[in-house]
């Protein structure tokens, strides 16, 4: 009687029933696509930040790899969480870079990087978007266009391109790796398979849709990642882009 009851009530609000039916269609796309015995769905209003991921994982990081700074709001929070952790952090926009290096620059356990990383090392064109540089990417702009109009490509710039395994020698073992490439995370891996066990978690944005044109696929990325000894432990997904943890298959209970 209660279900039934429950049932009546979400049919008679709206809102409810969109939420009861996007919660609905998520679950169902992390079981089609997902083999795993647990992956947790992360709820909205829970926090699923980079910091939080860091607070909760129980294997001690040693370090942080963030492909896709942007103006360095993750490291100003990590810092004040464990101010001596080592950081490497990649950006490739000269606007976002130079005010990267006027906040972390005499800090030394900071080293920052001025390229993209990709596949190959070489140059390309990275596509400037209006948000402060927020959504620009190596690909071209695709549903992003309609799903976000606020939001317009103002240009186009060459940029330099590097790939992750030429840092090896300086990233701790045990590190996270985060990941905010808008669309271009599994070239980012594929030009880090060397460093890739370097990594105890992946912190990384999904997506599902076509948000850029060539962008990585939830079910790609995900099937590289479980090829190379990591289990997407929680996920978030907002519409057609998200947020997840990996975590490496030893460390599988490392995490809150």
């Amino acid at each position: 009687m209660k279900i039934f009851e429950k049932a009546m009530n979400v049919m008679k609000k709206p809102s409810l029933l969109i939420n009861y039916l996007r919660r609905f269609y998520q679950r169902k796309i992390i079981l089609r696509r997902v083999d795993f015995n647990k992956t947790y769905l992360i709820d909205p209003e829970v926090d699923f930040s980079p910091i939080a991921i860091i607070k909760g994982l129980k294997s001690n990081i040693k370090g942080i790899v963030q492909v896709g700074v942007h103006h360095g709001q993750e490291i100003q929070d990590i810092l004040k969480y464990k101010n001596l952790l080592k950081i490497i952090g990649f950006e490739p926009n000269d606007e976002a870079f130079s005010i990267l290096k006027n906040k972390f620059n005499n800090i030394k356990n900071i080293k920052l990087f001025q390229c993209a990383l990709s596949s190959k090392k070489g140059t390309g064109t990275l596509w400037m978007a209006s948000n402060e540089g927020q959504s620009s990417s190596l690909l071209e702009p695709a549903d992003h266009l309609h799903i976000a109009p606020d939001v317009k490509f103002i240009g186009k710039k060459q940029i330099n391109v590097d790939i992750l395994d030429n840092y090896e020698d300086i990233i701790e073992e045990d590190s996270l790796l985060i990941l905010d490439t808008q669309g271009n995370e599994l070239d980012v891996l594929y030009g880090g398979k060397i460093v890739l066990k370097k990594f105890s978690a992946i912190y990384v944005e999904v997506n599902r849709g076509n948000n850029y044109h060539g962008c990585t696929q939830f079910t790609d990325l995900n099937y590289f990642l479980e090829c190379n000894g990591f289990h997407c432990s929680h996920i978030r997904w907002y519409t057609q882009w998200g947020d997840a943890l990996y975590i490496r298959n030893s460390n599988k209970k490392h995490f809150n």
